[in-house]
């Protein structure tokens, strides 16, 4: 099923909200700046999708490296999120099923979080 323009923007909105919420990049002894928020899960079955707790936010170089090196990658994220990690993997595995509404919900919530609220 195609994405909706609004489930678009929810997905551009996460990225927004990780890199505000964390403006320098989260693996430890980086200080370079964040530009992207890598999902820690899979985001086809979207449970943790919009979840900001589950985007880690990154520099460029970090994130090419969780795509390139996605097993280390997610130990050093597992060290940095700490007990929580379990926790989002397993909301990661339920397969969610928004509705439009949902994601107009959604784009409220997280439009609120991209602007510091």
């Amino acid at each position: 099923m195609a994405k909706s323009a609004t489930e678009h923007e929810c997905f551009r909105l996460i990225q927004c909200v990780s890199v505000t919420q964390y403006p320098v990049c989260r693996v430890p002894g980086c200080e370079a700046p964040s530009v992207a928020g890598h999902h820690l899960f899979p985001r086809a079955r979207q449970g943790t999708a919009f979840n900001p707790h589950a985007v880690f936010a990154v520099c460029l170089h970090h994130h090419d490296f969780a795509h390139a090196h996605p097993i280390e990658f997610r130990e050093i994220a597992r060290q940095v999120v700490g007990d929580e990690y379990e926790a989002l993997r397993e909301l990661s595995l339920m397969e969610v099923q928004f509705r439009a509404e949902d994601f107009r919900r959604i784009k409220a919530a997280l439009t609120a979080l991209a602007k510091g609220g």
